[in-house]
């Protein structure tokens, strides 16, 4: 199969394009989700990839990627963060939520499957960015009860109703 090129519109779910995510890549992975209408989904099944179409609040999405680095014929190639642009400038910050964006998503023939690839994104109308505010503390509730943090148990005692539950079996 030859390398394909699809451009896929919609608002942003997450955005993950400025630091790779570790978490089960130890190179790292950039990535955004993006909520898709039923004709980009058609177009998106139509490319043969598995990427798997979510449905989370009405929203169908897709979480597509890019590596920060692979091993491409025993050589390492760096890929780096997708390139972004926003009003005809590049955009090398966080893309806030809500924000609609068009990505260039390549398709090829990785063996068994076909494997995709952010190549770039563009910033079509940006969401002013909120920052998440601090957690509440249960001192913000008066009426709250009085009870412990995990970490205020002594190691390797835990309140019964803990224990029991931890020892319940899921079946």
């Amino acid at each position: 199969m030859p390398t394909t090129y699809e451009f896929f519109s919609g608002p942003v779910r997450y955005s993950n394009t400025v630091t790779p995510d570790t978490k089960f890549n130890k190179d790292g992975v950039f990535s955004l989700e993006i909520v898709l209408d039923d004709d980009q989904i058609q177009k998106l099944k139509a490319t043969g990839s598995g990427l798997t179409v979510r449905e989370s609040d009405g929203q169908k999405f897709v979480k597509f990627k890019r590596e920060a680095k692979r091993v491409i014929k025993g050589q390492t190639v760096e890929f780096g963060p997708p390139p972004t642009e926003y009003e005809g400038a590049p955009h090398e910050t966080f893309i806030p939520r809500g924000s609609d964006v068009t990505m260039k998503v390549a398709f090829f023939d990785a063996g068994q499957k076909v494997a995709h690839r952010i190549m770039a994104i563009r910033v079509d109308r940006m969401e002013p960015y909120v920052p998440q505010e601090e957690q509440s503390s249960f001192s913000d509730f008066p009426d709250a009860p009085d009870v412990p943090a995990f970490g205020d148990f002594p190691p390797n005692e835990a309140p019964k109703e803990a224990s029991k539950a931890a020892s319940a079996k899921p079946w």
